[in-house]
């Protein structure tokens, strides 16, 4: 799933849940849900080139999400960061491997592949969708 669908979940974790407490545990969390939802991606291979254009974009959409959201909801900004960085925090492996070819232990890999089964070029449609309801729902 697309950062920017991570970050706004987590946002709209941050902004609504009632106990602060439970909010990054919840943000971080909700990534592993996110990913075996359907969604875009594709089988890139060894492309760190073109996997990185695409994480580069993403991440400032992403970034600028969650800026966005601190500005709405000036008394939990540190909600609003804190549950962004934990709700991207289990693909900071494809970030290191893009930069630098490093990668994390195979088992996470393998993990966090598994869950990620329903990626198709056609699930672009289900994220922005996806996008448009959950800005709708936290704008509201």
């Amino acid at each position: 799933m697309f950062l920017t669908n991570h970050t706004l979940v987590a946002s709209a974790i941050a902004v609504s849940f009632p106990e602060p407490s439970l909010v990054v545990p919840l943000a971080f969390g909700s990534h592993f849900i996110l990913d075996a939802l359907p969604h875009y991606g594709l089988k890139i291979g060894n492309n760190r080139k073109k996997h990185g254009i695409t994480g580069a974009i993403d991440a400032l959409i992403a970034i600028s999400i969650a800026i966005f959201f601190c500005f709405l909801f000036p008394q939990k900004i540190l909600l609003i960061l804190l549950a962004s960085f934990f709700a991207a925090l289990p693909d900071l492996n494809q970030v290191l491997w893009v930069f630098t070819g490093i990668k994390w232990p195979k088992k996470y890999w393998d993990f966090h592949e598994a869950i990620q089964r329903y990626e198709s070029k056609k699930g672009i449609l289900i994220e922005i969708i996806f996008a448009l309801i959950l800005l709708f729902l936290i704008i509201r």
